[in-house]
């Protein structure tokens, strides 16, 4: 069984009543829409009529469709991404069934003997493509900023490993109780301490010399003795 929507995922569904989603979404309806009609049209030749007819179809279907989504965003998003992905497809395709319902019986002035069939599948048939080729797109975004989301919190538990809270506030602690009467060794404190989290937050795969490390032993070694005093033997042996 697959696990639900959790907190810490990334919606499927994104706010689609944002002006600037909404004027993109109508202007692809409206640029299919303008490709499907040129393919039907003689060459030389443009339908203008057919062009406006198809349009207050397909645009009748992108904004409703869209409105149920937004009206049920937070709920779908709620649902793993298989649910969530059924949900909105299911919803497309029926906003597509009831409106090519209506259309037909529109066009037809209310005489169902007219009705298409074939009209009705070809448009199922295609918004049902389209639906599948946004929810891919969709389910891509969600990996997407799923994995960015992933891959901030591993560089900021990196940092917090580097940094180590306990010593740098030990290491606080030392330096503001050697301000008041050792303000010079304060300052080497201070030196030593930066010397020490440039080396820890510097890239691991750049290789030092030996004199280097032996710089930030020493400096990680006097801090240590200010905070530690006698209780810090040290035996250099190079």
């Amino acid at each position: 069984m697959e696990a639900p929507f959790s907190s810490s995922m990334s919606p499927l569904l994104p706010n689609l009543g944002r002006l600037p989603v909404l004027l993109a979404i109508l202007l692809i309806t409206e640029l299919l829409v303008i490709l499907y009609v040129l393919s039907l049209s003689p060459l030389g030749t443009f339908d203008w009529q057919r062009l406006s007819l198809l349009s207050l179809y397909a645009q009748w279907i992108s904004l409703l469709a869209m409105s149920g989504l937004s009206y049920w965003r937070s709920g779908i998003n709620r649902q793993s991404p298989k649910v969530a992905g059924g949900i909105i497809f299911g919803w497309i395709i029926g906003v597509t069934l009831f409106s090519n319902i209506g259309a037909q019986w529109v066009y037809a002035a209310g005489k169902w003997a007219s009705f298409s069939l074939a009209w009705l599948l070809r448009d199922i048939m295609i918004i049902g493509v389209l639906a599948a080729l946004i929810l891919r797109y969709l389910y891509m975004q969600q990996r997407w900023r799923a994995e960015q989301k992933a891959s901030q919190a591993a560089r900021i538990e990196a940092l917090h490993a580097r940094i180590r809270p306990h010593f740098l506030f030990n290491s606080m602690n030392t330096i503001a109780s050697l301000i008041s009467y050792a303000p010079a060794e304060a300052e080497k404190a201070v030196e030593d301490l930066a010397a020490l989290f440039r080396a820890s937050l510097s890239q691991n795969d750049v290789l030092v010399t030996w004199q280097q490390e032996l710089d930030v032993c020493r400096a990680y070694l006097r801090i240590e003795q200010q905070r530690l005093g006698r209780r810090l033997m040290v035996d250099w042996q190079l």
